[in-house]
C-alpha cells in the first residue's frame, strides 16, 4: 500500500496555498478534487494491471 502514502503526500505537497488561513477558495477545491480524481484513476489502472499480469502468469503456469 505504498500507494497510499505516496497519494497523501503529493496531496499535501500540492495542497492549494490557502490564501486565507483555513479557508479554500473555489479555486483551491477544483485543484483538490481534479487531483485526487487522478489519482484515483491511476491507484485503478495499477490494479487492473496488476490483476492482468497475474491472470497471465497463472494462466502460464497452467500451460503444459
Amino acid at each position: 500500500m505504498k500507494f497510499f502514502f505516496f497519494r497523501e503526500t503529493l496531496i499535501r505537497a500540492v495542497r492549494p496555498g490557502l490564501h486565507t488561513f483555513g479557508q479554500y477558495d473555489n479555486e483551491d477545491v477544483r485543484i483538490h478534487r481534479r487531483l485526487r480524481q487522478f489519482l484515483d484513476e491511476v491507484f485503478f489502472a495499477t490494479l487492473d494491471a496488476y490483476e492482468t499480469a497475474s491472470r497471465h502468469l497463472l494462466a502460464a503456469r497452467e500451460r503444459p
